[in-house]
């Protein structure tokens, strides 16, 4: 699209899944979460790709499926007593109370929570801060939460927040005795303070943000919304950045070149965090335009020497990130199902039909001469002219 990077910027990111996201997407399966998580990042980048040239790389992933770990150890976790209902994650509801400091006294105070879903995304900029070193230069986080289905907010992100590494403790100014915060009117102010964020902070402001379940497949478009919204895309009134009833795509030109402008910025003045991509086959990452990838340029593996599949062979690379897994497929041959990615044409026992190769004697089905010969003949899905 015109004003976007000529090639596909890489936009590495953390993803924290809590239990309560896994329990709810996938019960309670790892495996299963793990796929949902590659379905949103997917469709996501499908989404991206076409329209502003990003692709979102997940570089670390934690999946919770309990509440064994620490926050600590794993940031955020936590699932709603009533699945499907608002307010009942437990520390993180409209009323729950949390310590921020206070300016004019020089200390924390106790205030109640503005919004659950802001106190949420305090929370998880302080684990960030705090707890999550091995992975501090991280240009994004996002946690994966079942905290705050609709109706309501169902997502949340610090605007522009990418390669933004400061995290910073949001500070009170004016009187404060416990009342809701921030407050209409001058009885609160709430301010971005200097002193970075201390530990015992219920709020903090940080490159992060949060989606929460919607659907199997309605989840992505509220990530894909609030990765908009990292990269400094505003609210529009169509396309995937509407407040309500988003949907792809991005609305022309605004959202487009909000996010244009904000890759093309941030490439350019802090090129080690946003990188265009320079596509190397062999490399073990899947980039642009490469089918797969799995560290070599061997053929016959299942990804060939130009990083394409394979015929017969099936590849998997979840996040468009990390070496590809590629396996060809075991012969099929005799259990009574033609399997045309596997270059079958029949099944025996069908005398002077079909052979034990699974390949058709009559001549009726790709003669198997023809198999090699660089042309797609009818009934073949690929020739790769060996």
């Amino acid at each position: 699209m015109p004003g976007c990077p000529s090639t596909e910027v890489d936009l590495p990111m953390r993803i924290l899944v809590d239990h309560g996201f896994a329990a709810q997407a996938a019960g309670g399966s790892a495996e299963g979460t793990a796929e949902e998580v590659a379905f949103i990042v997917s469709t996501t980048n499908n989404l991206f790709a076409q329209q502003v040239g990003a692709v979102i790389v997940v570089d670390h992933l934690v999946i919770h499926t309990d509440d064994s770990a620490t926050w600590e150890e794993g940031g955020p976790n936590v699932a709603p007593t009533s699945p499907g209902s608002r307010n009942t994650c437990p520390g993180f509801t409209d009323t729950d109370t949390w310590k921020v400091w206070h300016v004019e006294s020089n200390a924390y105070v106790d205030v109640r929570a503005y919004n659950g879903i802001n106190t949420l995304l305090g929370n998880l900029s302080n684990w960030v801060a705090n707890h999550g070193s091995q992975e501090a230069r991280a240009p994004t986080w996002h946690l994966l939460t079942n905290c705050y289905p609709a109706p309501g907010t169902v997502g949340l992100a610090v605007l522009g927040h990418v390669c933004d590494y400061g995290v910073q403790e949001v500070a009170l100014y004016s009187a404060m005795t416990g009342s809701y915060w921030p407050e209409d009117g001058d009885y609160s102010i709430a301010v971005k303070s200097m002193r970075g964020c201390d530990e015992r902070s219920g709020y903090c402001s940080a490159n992060v943000a949060i989606t929460s379940f919607v659907s199997n497949l309605g989840t992505w478009r509220t990530f894909a919304h609030e990765v908009g919204h990292a990269l400094d895309a505003t609210h529009t009134s169509t396309g995937i950045m509407a407040p309500t009833n988003g949907d792809a795509p991005f609305e022309v030109p605004q959202s487009s070149n909000e996010i244009c402008t904000f890759l093309n910025t941030t490439i350019k003045t802090l090129e080690y965090c946003l990188r265009e991509q320079n596509p190397v086959c062999g490399n073990g990452v899947r980039e642009a335009e490469e089918e797969c990838d799995d560290s070599n340029t061997n053929p016959g593996d299942g990804c060939d020497e130009t990083c394409a599949v394979e015929c017969g062979a099936k590849c998997t690379a979840p996040f468009r990130a990390g070496s590809s897994t590629c396996t060809v497929a075991a012969s099929t041959c005799g259990d009574g199902i033609v399997d045309p990615f596997l270059l079958e044409e029949c099944e025996p026992p069908n005398t002077g039909v079909c052979d034990s190769q699974c390949k058709d004697t009559t001549g009726t089905s790709p003669n198997p001469t023809d198999c090699g010969n660089n042309v797609v003949d009818d009934g073949e899905e690929c020739d790769d002219n060996t």
